[in-house]
């Protein structure tokens, strides 16, 4: 029971220290990002899509699911991580030097000359990033979130700061580069330097067999999942151009940021904590529908929201040549909202070893995507795109909480019935908002913050009112982050 208390308070602090970092990280890059909107066009964007786009379908093979697969892992760390971080230089190298000599050929497919050398100087990011991901893992691993949080705020802000003042001199798509690249340098490092472990030369066969065997599912897993994130600015890229690529991926970062960025404060922690409690059904049922209940009172009226406010948010925020991207931005608020639940989930599945059902459905989610992507962009463009992306995550929402419901054995009614509670909240503030939207006029972004914070106060009213106990679990968390505990990091 102490050892599980003391798991909860761990928690607790990481969900804190991650929160704290992503709401920084997050706040400088809207902030940056209204001011890029505003100074470069949308082609600057779509050139920066089309090459990260590659970097990312390059770089799913990068991985091979070895991070989570040593944060998996429980014996001989020290042997395991080093073996890692050498399988991790070797891949940096080998994808930086593929996506180098192959930038010309991947120009050509997007009919875009101009993205080559993008591409190419990009292309150093697998290494950078290779160098530090070994590091990460540990730190995750042993639950010192304070210091990637830190790490992550230095390395965003600095990246933001570098890209905007290279901006507002006139690089264009370069400030977006190499403020990329300068962001990723300074996590490596900032990473290297905090985790006490540190390379030696040791390479164990038996231990990285170990890890592949728990990773090899992931692999095709994070294939399946960079083909769902990343193909359908592909298809768009290809049959559209940069420019509807540079509305769609705008639409897609705003519509994703708020969801995703609550879940993925989750996801960091949630992981390595399944991973431990994974042999104890009761406490693993309870963290599961914990999770997933913190999710949803957060990303159901985020993604509400957005969609009623979308005209009014683009046009005033982001400015009015914008505003193509209005329809799409809408339909993916949709996506965001399902795929930040489906996290919490996938996590458990993950965390009980069950990677191979993992990868199907995700396989079974590109397969529909697959199928409608071509014939809804052709007829409906960035919208079509849009509706691709949205419509499989939906089928593949049900049938992960059906498979998750198992693992704890309990019935997916359960889940759903939580759910559909948690919505409440959001269907009350949904109207209202609807309410205040026309019958104010909407004439400046300071009306707009208005309306957001009146929302604001009335989802909350109603999430308190619906349920008591939001107060009460808020209090209790809240009593955990403040209790004494050291949180330097320990010897690995």
């Amino acid at each position: 029971m102490d050892k599980i208390k003391s798991l909860k308070t761990t928690v607790a602090k990481s969900y804190f220290w991650v929160g704290i970092a992503h709401l920084i990280q997050k706040s400088a890059i809207v902030i940056s990002g209204i001011i890029l909107a505003r100074i470069l066009n949308p082609n600057d964007f779509g050139l920066i899509a089309i090459a990260t786009t590659i970097i990312a379908f390059v770089g799913i093979l990068g991985n091979l699911g070895i991070k989570d697969a040593l944060i998996f892992q429980r014996e001989k760390i020290k042997i395991a991580a080093d073996t890692v971080f050498y399988i991790n230089v070797i891949l940096g190298l080998l994808y930086t030097s593929l996506t180098f000599f192959l930038a010309p050929y991947l120009a050509d497919f997007f009919k875009s000359p101009e993205s080559k050398l993008v591409i190419q100087v990009l292309s150093f990011q697998f290494i950078l990033h290779y160098l530090g991901l070994t590091s990460l893992a540990l730190l995750q691993k042993k639950f010192k979130f304070f210091w990637i949080s830190v790490t992550t705020v230095v390395s965003s802000i600095s990246s933001i700061l570098i890209t905007v003042v290279l901006a507002l001199n006139n690089f264009h798509v370069w400030s977006l580069v190499i403020g990329n690249l300068s962001g990723v340098l300074i996590n490596t490092i900032l990473f290297f330097i905090l985790s006490p472990w540190k390379p030696s030369q040791t390479f164990d066969k038996k231990v990285f067999s170990q890890i592949f065997n728990y990773g090899k599912h992931l692999i095709k897993s994070d294939i399946f999942l960079t083909a769902i994130d990343q193909g359908d600015k592909f298809v768009l890229g290809r049959m559209k151009g940069s420019v509807d690529l540079g509305y769609y991926t705008l639409s897609y970062n705003l519509a994703n940021l708020p969801a995703l960025s609550i879940s993925a404060v989750v996801q960091q922690v949630s992981f390595p904590a399944f991973s431990k409690i994974r042999n104890d059904i009761k406490v693993l049922r309870s963290a599961y529908y914990k999770n997933i209940q913190f999710i949803a009172l957060l990303a159901i009226p985020i993604s509400v929201g957005m969609i009623i406010l979308a005209p009014e948010i683009t046009k005033y925020v982001f400015g009015e040549k914008w505003l193509p991207m209005i329809p799409a931005l809408q339909i993916i608020s949709v996506y965001g909202c399902l795929r930040s639940i489906t996290w919490v989930v996938h996590d458990v599945i993950k965390a009980v070893g069950k990677t191979k059902l993992f990868s199907r459905i995700i396989l079974f989610q590109l397969l529909l995507m697959a199928i409608i992507i071509y014939p809804l962009t052709k007829s409906y463009g960035m919208q079509g795109t849009a509706l691709a992306l949205t419509l499989p995550v939906i089928v593949q929402f049900f049938i992960s909480l059906y498979y998750g419901s198992k693992i704890i054995e309990e019935g997916i009614k359960k889940s759903l019935m939580l759910l559909i509670r948690i919505s409440f909240p959001s269907i009350i503030m949904g109207i209202s908002l609807t309410v205040l939207k026309y019958n104010m006029t909407i004439s400046s972004i300071y009306i707009l913050l208005v309306i957001i914070v009146v929302s604001i106060f009335i989802y909350f009213g109603c999430a308190v009112l619906f349920d008591k106990s939001i107060l009460l679990e808020s209090i209790d968390i809240f009593k955990k982050i403040t209790s004494r505990k050291n949180d330097q990091p320990k010897q690995v």
